[in-house]
């Protein structure tokens, strides 16, 4: 997630969902909320405990393998609804009697059978979802007759188990609480015939009269994103290294080179990344103009990631030259490098993005901020040429020589150690509750990435970057923690001092 603002985080998450939970032909309904409890209500399951195979990665987990679902979105009375069907493997030595959901609260499902050590099962949660109208990760946008649904956080996943215990963290208004492992999703989503869905994965759609059926097909992802809208369409380049990169623009006049800018900045993102890091592990990343809270710009999932127009009501009042001079290019292209940046850390390699947020958003801060403006792409030199074009007076670190622009990271670095005081609240490695608002951007996101950087000059580039991608291929597909993360960076010589100083003992 891209937070451009330290002190407005607007938007609350709500909606009401109601979990139909059955037994054969009786069905019981009750409210999914972040303050009920639903352990009392039997979820229906087919189990069939036995051996399992063996796998050191899924040691001690509790695994939803395999999401099935299907889905029908309702755009006269804004619901989705539907029936979510997991695929349970129980790895833990736990007998479970109940299941943790998530999204976009936090309940429990009591299951018909108790689950034993080293079985499986399935369980099936019919839902109705009613999506208010905001512009958030969970909502939709409504502009006359146009209207784009933003499905995410919003359908009942498997919360994560660990020690046993349950993840019960809510997702809150500009923070992230979704953890999970890698699980599979098989999707259909019958929605009316002039809206095009976009997901993570891939889709395959059919007409049927006035309705249309969008299969999705997800692979190896965290977590499912799913755009509606029937004003959206679609702009499709290559990577070098042949991922297909398709940017989904909103139909609104002067916004051409708005759209392009968006198409090429993921481009040479997702090259750079893939040549520093490793292989991206998907086909293809869909880049989804949409709309978000004021104070943050971008939004990532799974093989897809949300870029937040900016004021479109009033932009729409302008001519296109006028709307050139409001806009800056360079920034909208390092949003979408900061959000391509976490394909590789929160999406790829896992973390806890509730109690170990620097893990994912400093990476993809440094990422920003340090990486992509030094490795002097074609998009972002192209849109700090057309910015200061627009604008005698911008300004931007990129394009300066190796010197300049270390002399600029120090500066920074130092006007960010000179607000720090005395004691542990410096740290960044804090889960994101202990912040307020501003502090969260200010050490997370701003802290996380000047730890980076100054970790990059103890250790020298090249040492860094080979750091980085020892990270990637050890934790590919895998869920990493901070403790894991430090103990890779003092195998490489990370100073203890530097460690100490921003992360802890």
């Amino acid at each position: 997630m891209k937070n451009f603002s330290k002190t407005h985080f607007i938007a609350i998450i709500s909606a009401v969902i109601i979990f139909t939970a059955v037994i054969l032909a009786v069905a019981k309904t009750s409210v999914f909320s972040d303050d009920s409890d639903l352990s009392d209500q039997p979820a229906t399951e087919k189990n069939s405990s036995g051996d399992s195979v063996d796998s050191p990665s899924v040691d001690q987990q509790l695994l939803a393998e395999h999401y099935d679902m299907k889905l029908k979105l309702d755009t006269e009375k804004n619901v989705l609804s539907g029936t979510v069907t997991i695929d349970l493997n129980n790895q833990t030595e736990d007998t479970l009697t109940q299941i943790c959901l998530k999204n976009p609260s936090v309940s429990f499902l009591k299951l018909e059978q108790p689950l034993a050590p080293r079985s499986q099962t399935q369980v099936q949660v019919p839902c109705s979802i009613k999506i208010p109208r905001k512009n958030d990760r969970f909502g939709y946008h409504k502009e006359g007759g146009r209207k784009t649904y933003q499905l995410t956080f919003c359908l009942p996943t498997l919360s994560m188990y660990e020690q046993g215990k349950w993840d019960t963290h809510p997702n809150k208004p500009g923070r992230e609480a979704n953890f999970s492992r890698i699980s599979d999703y098989d999707i259909e989503l019958d929605a009316p015939a002039d809206y095009t869905v976009v997901a993570s994965g891939t889709e395959n759609r059919s007409v049927q009269g006035d309705r249309a059926v969008t299969c999705i097909s997800a692979r190896s992802m965290r977590d499912m994103a799913i755009i509606a809208s029937n004003y959206i369409a679609p702009e499709t380049i290559q990577t070098e290294d042949g991922v297909s990169i398709r940017c989904w623009n909103l139909d609104y006049k002067g916004f051409e080179e708005y759209d392009q800018f968006s198409l090429e900045a993921a481009r040479d993102s997702m090259h750079l990344f893939s040549e520093t890091f490793g292989k991206y592990p998907y086909e293809e990343l869909d880049v989804v103009q949409g709309f978000l809270p004021d104070g943050i710009n971008g939004m990532e999932y799974p093989g897809l990631v949300i870029i937040s127009l900016p004021d479109v009501k009033n932009l729409q009042k302008m001519s296109a030259k006028k709307i050139r001079k409001q806009a800056f290019f360079s920034d909208l292209c390092c949003t979408v490098a900061h959000e391509a940046a976490h394909q590789w850390f929160c999406v790829t390699v896992g973390n806890d993005p509730f109690q170990e947020p620097w893990l994912d958003e400093g990476l993809a801060e440094y990422c920003e901020d340090v990486l992509y403006p030094q490795a002097q792409t074609d998009s972002l030199k192209k849109a700090i040429k057309t910015d200061k074009k627009n604008n005698p007076y911008f300004s931007f670190p990129s394009g300066w020589n190796k010197k300049e622009f270390q002399n600029y990271m120090e500066q920074m670095v130092q006007s960010y150690a000179n607000q720090l005081t005395e004691g542990d609240s410096n740290y960044i490695s804090k889960p994101c509750s202990e912040y307020g608002e501003e502090a969260y951007s200010f050490y997370v996101y701003e802290g996380g990435k000047y730890f980076f950087y100054e970790l990059e000059q103890a250790l020298g580039s090249k040492a860094f970057l080979s750091l980085l991608k020892e990270y990637y291929q050890k934790f590919y597909l895998k869920e990493a923690t901070g403790q894991e993360f430090v103990a890779l960076m003092k195998q490489h010589g990370a100073p203890d001092s530097l460690i100490e100083r921003y992360i802890g003992g």
